[in-house]
């Protein structure tokens, strides 16, 4: 990302920087779309058949009711709970997945009813179905942060016509290239930019999660979801509806929701043996009790019941529901912030993260140069530099010739009047007063003749040197003003212990020295073609090292696509940069960087705490319970009572 010396070639002058539940299935019938929206109203059948059970448990303890009702009663609570967990265990065991949480619930509860302890087998299926709808329900929590976005945007968009008449359209009817007006307080449903003679406030905050309004000038552009703080503004499209920010946003978080983490893939991939293994160990207590125990003494009831209470603590349904709902959490968490992450499997690859290297240009520049110096030659002044410069600039939306204008502009200094502007290898050509003038880099003058003082070079600016009739005019000096939250990122970046953060970039060696000093960083490489930033990360790769990736332009992407974890800027980033990224920042705050670190920790650590926890507990049990020392109870307690605990832990240190 590099504007190396102003290399006005305006191609490379603007190209660069400035610019569960469970199981190996995933649970369809629960997440299978983003419509299904649980309430209250699905936890009823579970509401009905707790009361049912309790009731029929009191009455029959008061021998009010006796025989085979409340055999009955005992029945029908469990199917009222149960029938929809024998379903999708069938659906499950017609696709040639025997071996699942299903299997070892449907198991408990049979032999439960076996040995005449109803009460205990309705318990593990009521118990589970509750804590399977309230995971799913904590996981719609999630859902609506991402879908807010849609639900708050426009219907209908206000197109302009060449006569200036208004009419109302659906945003997807909108051709690119329409004028559209937004009102006040209204979202923007196009990628556009912005018309008139003044700049705009915009409320950014459903974008970038900043709550501080963003000035925008015209000829900004202005991205869909933007609202206009304090009055009616006039954009002209710049896509259709599918290719517009938000679009690639939303499409983005649906891949994310699609994704599975490294953790959550080995749990699943853990269940596929770890049921029959229980299954197998439930067999073989009974089994070994069977064969050791005399008969006369032998109890089958009793070893029956300790075999069911293995069965039942061991169900992984804490394990394989709290691990992919810390990482939906999780993701629903990053994208309220503006971090839009395509899959929690890149939470676990930025923990494991131990370099983080940063391109310069629009990552940790603002892209926006200032004058930082003025140098006329002998007999120029000042007006008359920055004059020639500004006409011949004057057709450029190029960062770095906006920032020439505007400083002609605030400087009250009219730019002179050129023709025959044109753009040439390092810089621009054009006439004025007869005369031929340059505008662009030192090599841009030698090649056409002109002389350059030589104690010009030791500079971390980028120049722009002007030259009129084959005479040496002067240089002026600009600026890329660092990020203001950039050195404040590096140093949260190292508190959390990447010791390696680095710059690649394309521009000067003093220019990038200069930024990388600025911010902290611990190394930088200045002068770097793509294919050369690939190479440097290519070795770093092969010598262990576990790397982020962040950058925002098309020069880019190669490094993105290699790095463990590709991170985009996602307002000033292009449409490149964000397809070969795994992280898109709905914004060009490096701050969001060390945020992600911080969110992508709490969900290992979160998933980690509940796994451990849940293990340790049920083997606990498991082990009383072999001893005799447990009852069917405690074991359903240690399946869903702990399932419930991590559930509330993961919503509430993830909320």
């Amino acid at each position: 990302m590099s504007h190396c010396t102003h290399d006005h070639t305006h191609s490379p002058h603007h190209e660069g920087g400035c610019h569960c539940h469970c199981n190996s299935h995933s649970h369809d019938h629960v997440h299978s779309s983003d419509t299904h929206k649980p309430s209250f109203k699905v936890f009823i059948p579970d509401i009905l058949s707790g009361l049912l059970l309790v009731a029929t448990a009191v009455l029959a303890h008061l021998n009010v009711i006796s025989g085979a009702l409340p055999l009955c009663l005992f029945l029908i609570s469990a199917i009222v709970t149960g029938l929809p967990i024998v379903i999708d265990g069938f659906a499950e065991w017609r696709r040639g997945d025997f071996m699942n949480e299903y299997t070892l619930m449907i198991l408990a509860a049979i032999g439960a009813f076996w040995i005449g302890e109803y009460p205990e087998g309705v318990a593990v299926l009521l118990f589970y179905s509750f804590g399977e709808k309230l995971q799913d329900r904590a996981s719609e929590k999630a859902r609506a942060h991402i879908r807010g976005l849609v639900d708050k945007m426009p219907k209908t968009v206000a197109v302009e016509s060449a006569d200036g008449s208004i009419r109302e359209m659906q945003p997807k009817d909108v051709a690119e290239g329409s004028r559209i007006r937004v009102k006040p307080g209204m979202r923007v449903a196009l990628d556009g930019v912005l018309e008139g003679d003044d700049a705009i406030s915009f409320d950014t905050s459903a974008i970038t999660g900043e709550a501080v309004p963003r000035t925008v000038t015209p000829g900004e552009a202005v991205q869909s979801g933007l609202i206009p703080v304090d009055r009616e503004v006039t954009l002209t499209t710049t896509c259709r509806l599918e290719d517009s920010s938000l679009s690639r946003i939303l499409k983005t978080v649906e891949e994310a929701a699609e994704a599975k983490s490294h953790t959550e893939t080995l749990i699943r991939r853990i269940t596929r043996w770890y049921t029959p293994a229980v299954i197998a160990a439930a067999i073989l207590l009974f089994a070994v009790a069977w064969a050791v125990i005399p008969a006369a003494d032998f109890a089958w009831q009793t070893w029956f019941n300790r075999a069911l209470i293995l069965l039942v603590c061991a169900c992984p349904c804490a394990m394989v529901i709290s691990v992919p709902l810390s990482y939906f959490m999780s993701l629903g968490k990053a994208s309220a912030h503006g971090v839009l992450v395509k899959g929690s499997t890149y939470f676990d690859a930025m923990c494991g993260v131990d370099t983080v290297l940063f391109d310069k240009t629009g990552t940790l520049t603002t892209g926006r140069f200032r004058i930082d110096g003025c140098r006329p030659a002998d007999g120029i002044s000042e007006e008359t530099l920055l004059s020639l410069a500004a006409g011949m600039e004057a057709q450029s939306s190029h960062p770095l010739a906006q920032s020439v204008k505007d400083a002609a502009a605030e400087r009250g200094i009219t730019a002179a009047a050129v023709d025959d502007v044109t753009t040439v290898r390092h810089g621009l050509t054009a006439r004025h007063e007869g005369k031929t003038a340059l505008a662009g880099s030192r090599r841009l003058l030698a090649d056409n003749g002109v002389d350059v003082p030589q104690d010009d070079t030791q500079t971390a600016s980028t120049e722009i040197h002007l030259a009129l009739g084959g005479e040496y005019m002067g240089v002026i000096r600009l600026t890329d003003e660092i990020k203001p939250t950039a050195a404040e990122s590096i140093r949260l970046l190292h508190h959390m212990g990447i010791r390696n953060i680095g710059i690649l970039s394309g521009d000067r060696k003093a220019a990038v020295q200069q930024a990388a000093e600025a911010i902290g960083a611990d190394t930088c490489l200045a002068e770097l073609s793509p294919e050369e930033k690939y190479g440097v990360m290519k070795q770093l790769k092969a010598e262990g090292r576990r790397m982020a990736y962040v950058g925002d332009g098309i020069n880019d992407t190669p490094s993105l696509a290699l790095a463990d974890v590709g991170i985009a800027m996602g307002t000033a980033g292009t449409d490149a940069a964000m397809q070969y990224a795994d992280v898109v920042i709905a914004g060009d705050d490096p701050a969001r960087v060390p945020q992600l670190l911080r969110i992508a920790r709490s969900a290992r650590r979160v998933a980690i705490t509940n796994v451990t926890f849940a293990l340790s507990f049920k083997l606990i049990v498991m082990a009383l319970g072999a001893c005799g020392l447990a009852s069917l109870w405690m074991a359903v307690f240690a399946d869903t009572g702990v399932t419930l605990i991590t559930i509330i832990y993961t919503l509430l240190v993830l909320k």
